[in-house]
């Protein structure tokens, strides 16, 4: 059986909208990929600077964002020894968005048979919302459909071409260095980027969100020493406490999990 992504929350949050808002407004859906080995508080926060930006930037309206975890043929890889499989990695993000009124997770990525890149992510999710829910369908009304923009840091927009999102758009949330000029640098270098890959008008759907809090420092590799170092105390601190009782519960100190 298919894994598809939960509607309950896009739901509530759709039926919200008046039925003029839902015509007028471009309704966003969020998704961002990773490993999420374990999901921390700086991957919700990227999620919520996401959408502060664009509902601030462009006439749009965030309704829905998804984490969705990849599959454990990527993270047995990457991780080595400190991967979790993918029913512990999804558990996790559940655990982590439960109490979010927008925030859910996509199983269907971690459930294929393959690993698959984040373009057929954001490209399943539309379809799935847009052609294959009846509810959604109803309550959007014809010619209306939901836009899935894809959400992540600097680094991977510069390493990995977007170009293939350019129907949904983008949402790349940065990281403060600290350094006035090198933040500067990096906002130009990725509008240049944007510029090329999605043309003149790139602004309509894509934006360069500024990290306004601390937690967006906070890189998944950081946290991952941290359980090297069996540094539960700062491990705590960056992740959901739902996340560290299941972390501690399931004996992830000690290394891989199945």
């Amino acid at each position: 059986m298919e894994s598809l992504a939960p509607t309950t929350k896009l739901l509530a949050n759709l039926e919200l909208l008046d039925p003029q808002t839902r015509r007028i407004k471009s309704l966003v859906v969020l998704v961002t990929t990773g490993a999420f080995c374990p999901i921390h508080n700086g991957h919700i926060e990227m999620l919520e600077s996401a959408k502060s930006a664009i509902e601030a930037n462009q006439s749009a309206t965030v309704i829905a964002g998804f984490v969705s975890p990849t599959h454990d043929d990527y993270t047995s890889y990457k991780l080595d020894a400190l991967n979790v499989t993918a029913s512990h990695r999804l558990e996790m993000c559940r655990l982590a968005t439960c109490e979010s009124i927008w925030l859910d997770v996509d199983p269907w990525e971690a459930r294929q048979r393959k690993f698959v890149d984040f373009p057929a992510v954001a490209k399943h999710l539309h379809e799935y919302l847009n052609e294959r829910c009846p509810q959604i369908r109803a309550l959007l009304g014809a010619g209306v459909n939901l836009r899935v923009a894809y959400v992540c840091g600097a680094d991977h927009a510069l390493k990995c071409s977007l170009r293939s999102l350019r129907d949904g758009g983008v949402a790349v949330v940065l990281r403060s260095s600290g350094k006035r000029e090198q933040d500067q640098f990096l906002r130009a270098t990725l509008e240049q980027m944007m510029l090329k890959q999605f043309g003149p008008k790139w602004w309509i759907k894509c934006c360069i969100a500024d990290g306004k809090t601390e937690m967006l420092n906070v890189s998944s590799s950081q946290v991952r020493s941290l359980v090297l170092a069996q540094n539960r105390a700062t491990f705590s601190l960056l992740c959901h406490p739902a996340v560290v009782q299941y972390f501690e519960e399931n004996g992830f100190w000690q290394g891989s999990a199945n």
